[in-house]
């Protein structure tokens, strides 16, 4: 009998707090953040003008941001405003072109080297309240990217490097994971894109993981 009561106490103890830490873990942290994100990509191939298309392995890279949390409570729908920098790389291992132009006088090549992209945007989402630790969250981007060409050597011929600048977007959709007040895990899926014709529908699929600390 003894026994039974510190328990019961304990019992007590837990459906006094519950009600206070679900409410806690539902409400949406507002203010001023930084956040940290590891990514991986697939990319799709890389056109150019002549036709010829840069095959281009998975890729990986990192996110850094800074922004700021409006909890609208009311709605259910919360807003962030953030500024980020942005780094891919990726390898290249092929060239198929049928003009034989890229590749010197044959179909296709192996090729080598790293193709990366630096990017500086400017982001928008929108957070949605569950009344639970989980904040489903869909986003635009865009702003500005640099792409290298390093190192590259296609059919054995060393390339200069060179690169190029562009208009970039992105579309996000994801969830946060409330850990504690103010530390949030992000998980996300982005399509990214450059906005620019020389290229040629090039894109990729990704997925990032990281933190998002409120200050």
């Amino acid at each position: 009998m003894r026994a039974s009561i510190p328990a019961a106490i304990f019992a007590s103890f837990l459906l006094y707090i519950a009600p206070a830490a679900a409410q806690e873990a539902s409400e949406v942290d507002s203010g001023l953040y930084v956040s940290a994100r590891i990514l991986g990509s697939n990319p799709t191939a890389k056109d150019d003008p002549t036709g010829a298309e840069y095959q281009l392995d998975y890729g990986y890279g990192g996110i850094a941001a800074i922004g700021y949390a409006a909890a609208n409570p009311g709605y259910g729908v919360n807003f962030r405003f953030e500024i980020e920098a942005s780094y891919r790389t990726y390898e290249l291992s092929e060239i198929s072109d049928p003009s034989t132009t890229i590749c010197g006088g044959v179909t296709f090549c192996l090729a080598s080297g790293n193709y990366n992209i630096a990017a500086a945007m400017a982001n928008i989402y929108f957070d949605f309240s569950t009344g639970s630790a989980i904040l489903p969250s869909v986003g635009l981007g865009y702003g500005r990217a640099r792409h290298y060409l390093d190192d590259w050597v296609i059919n054995g011929v060393p390339v200069p490097n060179d690169h190029l600048d562009t208009d970039i977007f992105q579309v996000m959709a994801g969830f946060g994971y409330k850990i504690t007040p103010g530390l949030i895990l992000d998980t996300e899926y982005r399509y990214v894109q450059p906005n620019d014709s020389s290229m040629n529908g090039f894109f990729s699929n990704e997925l990032n993981i990281g933190l998002r600390l409120i200050l």
